[in-house]
């Protein structure tokens, strides 16, 4: 008889989103190799150039020849519009350097060792998602077109499933059936494609970038009742080098599916959850992210008209004014003379209450003294009121649509307070803000 021959597994590297950090991630990677042996291919999530498109000076090096790249390294295209020229070379992908391969903006691709790997670049610009991509043009977001054509691969007689889906950022309701603790995910953007694109695919892994690492539990791609199909991972990677050092490289093993054995491929695991995308169907559906016409944005409600004028706010009129007829007085959880304590109408989680003046005060920055120090003094009873509860306590202000200060007191588990600074910078640079750590103001 002749023997049966395997495939060895491919060993696989993947990192969080590079950010111009060619030196780090190199050096990272050797050490690795070092420690561990030699691995197959490094997967990059994420963006591999900062957000303003520079890069350090081993890049450069890499470009030159000068610094080899030691292992096959894939990244994803641009998220920012500042970085498309590091890709007007090779738009629809290519090498970047030896050993750097720029995997093109969507699409299926077999990587060397027969890794089959379905890829969708960017991140989802409502303005732009129903546009048409030129030939040749690189964009830092994806497209309705791009979208429904991977999902369309999934009907063809011909497609035989994937092993991993690459996307710049995580899909939507990722965390929908997680029973353990998920993460703050109050960075994260709508990412209807990615979520699209898994769901229709059903990888065996999802990788993806973001602010904070993130290992789910597997979820099964079948509904009850129908037969077993393979269960999905999802990973999403820190970025590299991240201030708190939340993980940014994570190692795995895996057999091409078409090496790959049946019973392997549909085994359920004990802890595998039903898939997030089931049960609100509607959310999925990339097209339901228009912001005209019929459709309306991610998470309801009403869109204001473009040009429509509010009513200028006095302490007449107020809703936090506590001498207002407006104000909501059920909602008021304790008051002394110059500040009060209240329950917000829609809290972010359960804990969540709001520290207000009295009088009308635009912002911290206008308060008098005596008002300061009773936000001061309300503040230090919640930290010590929290810590009893083992939670720290985040403070910020919002202020929306109405010119009273609202100081909200958010808690959060202590063991992911560390991830706040990291998950505040994330949501700033998504949108082009500069973030500055200062000294905690004092009140004598």
């Amino acid at each position: 008889s002749i023997p049966l021959v395997t495939m060895a597994p491919t060993r696989v590297l993947v990192v969080g989103d590079v950010d111009g950090k060619t030196k780090l991630l190199l050096k990272k990677i050797n050490n690795v190799i070092k420690k561990s042996g030699a691995f197959d291919i490094v997967l990059c999530t994420g963006s591999f150039f900062a957000s303003d498109g520079t890069v350090d000076d081993t890049w450069s090096s890499c470009v030159k020849g000068e610094t080899v790249v030691p292992i096959p390294t894939y990244i994803l295209g641009p998220t920012t519009p500042q970085q498309c020229f590091r890709f007007a070379a090779v738009p629809s992908g290519g090498d970047l350097c030896k050993n750097v391969t720029y995997l093109g903006p969507s699409g299926l691709t077999t990587l060397p060792g027969g890794l089959k790997v379905a890829v969708l670049s960017g991140v989802f610009e409502p303005t732009q998602y129903e546009s048409e991509a030129k030939p040749g043009q690189v964009q830092a977001y994806y497209t309705q077109a791009q979208v429904k054509g991977l999902v369309a691969q999934a009907a063809k007689p011909s497609f035989k499933g994937v092993d991993i889906v690459l996307t710049s950022r995580w899909p939507d309701d990722i965390v929908r059936h997680v029973a353990g603790p998920v993460p703050d995910l109050g960075w994260l953007g709508q990412c209807p494609g990615s979520a699209a694109v898994g769901r229709a695919l059903k990888p065996r892994y999802h990788l993806a970038g973001g602010a904070v690492f993130f290992e789910r539990a597997p979820f099964r791609n079948h509904e009850e009742g129908n037969p077993p199909t393979n269960v999905t991972r999802f990973l999403g990677l820190a970025p590299v080098g991240n201030p708190v050092k939340a993980k940014w490289i994570y190692a795995f093993n895996i057999t091409p599916r078409s090496e790959a054995d049946a019973a392997e491929l549909l085994a359920q695991p004990s802890d595998a959850t039903k898939c997030p995308y089931y049960g609100d169907v509607q959310r999925q559906e990339p097209d339901a992210y228009r912001w005209g016409g019929a459709k309306r944005p991610h998470g309801g409600g009403h869109t204001a008209a473009p040009n429509a004028k509010r009513a200028p706010i006095t302490q007449d009129n107020c809703w936090f004014c506590l001498g207002s007829p407006k104000v909501e007085k059920h909602l008021v959880a304790s008051a002394s003379k110059l500040v009060y304590l209240a329950l917000p109408k829609g809290p972010l989680c359960k804990g969540h209450v709001l520290i207000i003046p009295v009088q009308h005060n635009k912002s911290v920055l206008a308060l008098d003294k005596p008002i300061a120090e009773g936000v001061h003094k309300y503040k230090a009873a919640l930290k010590t009121f929290f810590a009893s509860q083992d939670q720290d306590v985040v403070f910020f202000e919002r202020n929306f649509r109405s010119d009273h200060m609202q100081l909200q007191a958010v808690p959060v588990p202590k063991n992911s307070s560390d991830q706040i600074e990291l998950t505040v910078r994330a949501a700033a640079k998504r949108y082009h803000l500069h973030v500055d750590v200062k000294e905690a103001a004092k009140c004598d």
